[in-house]
């Protein structure tokens, strides 16, 4: 596992693939809504993908952790935990490292890269005991929720105009 991530980032050196920090996304903001197929056929769309934690590492890359909410169309569920590695060239490693009342899930380790914009992600997971696959991870659109105060700016803009039309009268 670690040995995978140093090569990963000797790699990116060698091919100068690397963009700051700056440039790097913040996933962490959002729920990502998950589509996905794996090997034997079944869907995995419904799934989601929470990033609980992106920490910036000397190197440049991201320690990464959160989890993914699986839910197939063979009646597979459960909640992995995992940790891994984004890296500043746009490229993300992630290791499952627990499941949560598992129905038909294996641990998996998933590979894929995030769009210049960062709101998709792009990969495949493997693993001994899974069935691979690929998935698209799409940032869910923010909600925006009404400022609490609204209310009572509409009932004072109301009370306003009916007090100018009083006025008038």
């Amino acid at each position: 596992m670690g040995m995978d991530r140093w090569r990963a980032g000797i790699a990116a050196l060698a091919l100068g693939a690397f963009v700051t920090p700056a440039e790097a996304a913040v996933l962490t903001d959002v729920t990502w809504a998950v589509t996905g197929t794996d090997e034997a056929g079944n869907s995995w769309n419904g799934s989601s993908l929470v990033f609980t934690s992106q920490t910036l590492e000397m190197d440049g890359s991201f320690a990464m952790e959160g989890y993914f909410d699986w839910v197939g169309s063979a009646g597979q569920s459960v909640r992995e935990l995992f940790d891994g590695t984004y890296f500043s060239f746009q490229e993300i490693t992630l290791y499952g490292t627990q499941l949560v009342n598992p129905n038909g899930i294996a641990l998996a380790v998933y590979t894929g890269s995030v769009a210049q914009d960062g709101d998709t992600i792009s990969g495949s997971w493997s693993g001994p005991n899974v069935l691979s696959g690929t998935f698209e991870a799409t940032r869910a659109a923010a909600v925006i929720p009404l400022p609490a105060g609204l209310p009572l700016v509409a009932t004072a803009l109301a009370a306003l105009a009916l007090a100018a039309r009083r006025r008038r009268a």
